[in-house]
């Protein structure tokens, strides 16, 4: 999927929708099930699932912003 992102940025210079086109369909969240989400902003983007908690916390991935369960993914910096 971040291969996917990052092939539609430098293709467009933005992160619209993946599906269709880039993916058949997202992925399914290791714990909701539900499809994985994309934050990003002007150096990185960020591709998520909600924790176990099953609370979004909007792509806070670790560290102290959601310290109760954060959610799971990886944040990818843009190539130049």
């Amino acid at each position: 999927m971040c291969v996917a992102i990052e092939r539609l940025r430098r293709d467009t210079g933005r992160i619209p929708e993946l599906v269709p086109g880039y993916l058949e369909e997202l992925p399914p969240g290791p714990f909701s099930g539900e499809p994985l989400r994309l934050t990003s902003d002007a150096g990185s983007f960020t591709v998520f699932g909600v924790g176990r908690d099953a609370r979004d916390d909007g792509g806070a991935i670790g560290g102290t912003e959601a310290p109760h369960s954060p959610d799971v993914g990886t944040t990818v910096r843009y190539a130049r």
